[in-house]
């Protein structure tokens, strides 16, 4: 990895006269550096990320202690973004498709310019290459992206669950607010212990939030 980015990053240098090709390639350089950003927070935060991810499964409320209405509404915000999120990761894959085997069918350049210490389009030595960058660029693209997809559906469960404390907090003091408590802790809670509860969510969300 680090060597693909030295040899890569060294072709902008070379050719830092010629804006067109060091542009296009800085573009790719920006995008290793983007994995080993991602790589990063999951080797190195990922108890922060296992502890989000946990509390989102188990702490958060669920959707069904609104009415149906705003349950559907709210489904459907879900499912709207999971579709854009799904839709991109689709063009990227199509897209990495097309970069990843046209130079191939070419047979005459390699998938991302590089400065190698040797000569690359020699029979054999060519396809070892071609082939290391073409396993190392789809591990990127499905690391950035599932990366991405994650933490897209974080944020939007998060942003819901909000919508649900807004929800709660505006009927804590009716009847309904009374079958949302026992929907929630199979008991008719105090309101005093339900707006504590709600607090301890919210502080939760925020601190979310800040890491993010």
């Amino acid at each position: 990895m680090v060597i693909f980015q030295i040899t890569h990053a060294a072709f902008v240098v070379v050719n830092i006269a010629d804006y067109t090709t060091a542009i296009a390639v800085s573009v790719t350089v920006t995008v290793v550096f983007e994995f080993l950003v991602r790589f990063y927070i999951i080797v190195f935060k990922k108890s922060v990320i296992n502890e989000i991810l946990s509390n989102v499964w188990r702490e958060y409320w669920p959707l069904s202690v609104l009415s149906p209405k705003k349950s559907e509404h709210y489904s459907g915000k879900c499912k709207f973004v999971l579709g854009l999120i799904m839709s991109c990761y689709i063009l990227a894959i199509i897209y990495t498709t097309r970069i990843t085997f046209a130079p191939f069918l070419t047979n005459t350049e390699l998938i991302f310019k590089s400065i190698l210490p040797f000569q690359w389009n020699q029979t054999y030595t060519y396809e070892f290459v071609y082939m290391w960058q073409f396993f190392t660029v789809w591990y990127w693209v499905n690391f950035v992206n599932s990366f991405d997809v994650l933490m897209i559906l974080v944020v939007t469960v998060s942003a819901v669950q909000f919508g649900v404390l807004q929800n709660v907090i505006k009927n804590i003091l009716n009847e309904k607010g009374e079958r949302q408590r026992k929907h929630l802790y199979d008991k008719d809670i105090s309101i005093q212990d339900m707006f504590r509860k709600w607090l301890d969510q919210q502080r939760m969300l925020i601190e979310y939030r800040i890491v993010a």
